[in-house]
């Protein structure tokens, strides 16, 4: 099941050095991820994988890891603007990604996925 990657009720560490790009993201270790973006809104494991989900105000970053030596390296990572987000950029949204707070849970009344 989907769970917060930090402890309920802590404030997100936030990232400090976001990319301009998704692209930028693959074979980054799980480490370095959370030093330029923070710790994800939602981590899952699927199977020898896991799934990433970054949250901000007008987009989204998913992020698929995968088992490399003794650690998780990043395959895949793709941005995405929300509904009326039109125009936002893949680095406007990875800079808002890096610098947003802690999400409500999704169980909150009023999320959406």
């Amino acid at each position: 099941p989907a769970q917060p990657a930090w402890a309920p009720g802590a404030a997100r560490p936030r990232g400090s050095a976001p990319p301009v790009a998704a692209a930028a993201l693959v074979g980054v270790s799980a480490e370095q991820m959370r030093r330029m973006l923070g710790e994800p809104a939602i981590r899952r494991a699927e199977g020898a994988a896991e799934v990433w989900l970054y949250e901000a105000a007008g987009c989204r970053l998913d992020v698929i890891l995968y088992a490399e030596g003794q650690g998780l390296v990043v395959g895949h990572a793709a941005a995405r603007a929300l509904g009326g987000a039109e125009g936002v950029t893949e680095a406007a949204c990875l800079s808002a990604v890096a610098a947003a707070p802690a999400p409500a849970p999704w169980g909150a009344a009023g999320r959406r996925a």
